[in-house]
């Protein structure tokens, strides 16, 4: 019986584009939502995208989400706004937290990823046999 192997996974540069679009539709869907919803809510919705890219994409681009999530919620959502600047303080540990949290995301995703591609295989070769 022949073994094939499945590869979803898009190229590099692919993977990294689809990345920078979601974080910035994230960013696209949220700003409307500036007004009626908390920062840490908004925040919940970047971290929701890492942990999707992390999933489908795997750990490079979970990482670029993570430090694209930062980076963005920081420029659209945090005064003074459409700058890199921070008017609070207190706003460095939500970014800590962000990038700890879509890190920590990446990293059990790609292990448990990796588990079940070498069930998959362990599999494989018990029908083998």
């Amino acid at each position: 019986m022949k073994s094939t192997v499945r590869n979803n996974q898009p190229s590099a540069l692919k993977s990294f584009g689809l990345t920078a679009l979601a974080c910035i539709g994230t960013t696209v869907v949220a700003t409307p939502l500036l007004g009626h919803l908390d920062p840490a809510n908004i925040v919940m919705l970047f971290l929701l995208t890492v942990l999707v890219i992390a999933v489908k994409l795997g750990r490079s681009s979970a990482v670029l989400a993570s430090i694209l999530s930062v980076l963005l919620f920081d420029v659209f959502f945090v005064a003074p706004r459409f700058s890199l600047a921070v008017s609070d303080i207190q706003y460095l540990v939500t970014f800590a937290v962000m990038l700890v949290t879509g890190l920590t995301t990446a990293h059990f995703t790609s292990a448990l990823r990796q588990k079940a591609k070498e069930a998959e295989q362990r599999e494989q070769r018990t029908e083998g046999l």
